[in-house]
């Protein structure tokens, strides 16, 4: 079995659903900024420009034609977001 890694860096928020699509990932990892959604920070979540790409992404997951099989996202402590992607 083959496996293909790629790094890719780019601004999330320009890529549409079928731009996304394009990438075929079956994983997506992401390391959002956990200030938006820690306990002890403001806890403004998608209010924050900070979250924005990854947001984005969360909603462009529902749109795309490539269901990816796993989605992960960095934790810190305190980090009070749940994300759950069901296929």
């Amino acid at each position: 079995m083959l496996c293909c890694l790629y790094w890719v860096q780019v601004d999330l928020v320009s890529l549409p659903a079928a731009e996304l699509d394009a990438y075929a990932a079956d994983l997506w990892l992401l390391a959002p900024p956990c200030q938006p959604f820690t306990r002890q920070g403001k806890q403004l979540a998608g209010a924050d420009a900070r979250s924005s790409s990854f947001m984005h992404l969360l909603q462009q997951l529902q749109h795309m034609q490539v269901q990816c099989t796993s989605f992960r996202a960095d934790t810190s402590w305190g980090l009070g977001l749940r994300v759950e992607v069901v296929p």
